[in-house]
């Protein structure tokens, strides 16, 4: 390989890192994807240099959303489920009036 064909040190050893933090054992809190955890390091990553003026690398955005997953994440679940059981308790009843609307129209 030609010297300007080579990936820099630190880049390498930063994707490295990135491989294999995306790449880890989920854990019972760790409910996101593997894209969508990319996704929330280089959100993690930009918010603390853009709001901070804090630059943390992917090891520590890492941590970071993994803190929130473990002390948020089965709330913020629980609540989504709550909320798609009323959603559906709604429809089900909206599909009961239609089913006995139905049943009347016929007989």
């Amino acid at each position: 390989m030609r010297g300007e064909d080579r990936i820099p040190f630190e880049l390498f050893l930063k994707y490295t890192a990135f491989a294999m933090v995306t790449q880890k054992r989920k854990q019972k809190f760790d409910f996101v994807s593997d894209e969508e955890r990319r996704k929330c390091i280089k959100e993690i990553i930009g918010f603390f240099q853009d709001e901070r003026n804090e630059e943390i690398g992917i090891i520590a955005a890492e941590r970071v959303l993994d803190f929130f997953l473990q002390t948020m994440g089965e709330e913020i679940y629980r609540r989504a489920i709550e909320d798609v059981m009323v959603l559906l308790k709604e429809r089900f009843e909206d599909l009961d009036v239609e089913l006995a609307t139905l049943v009347d129209k016929r007989l």
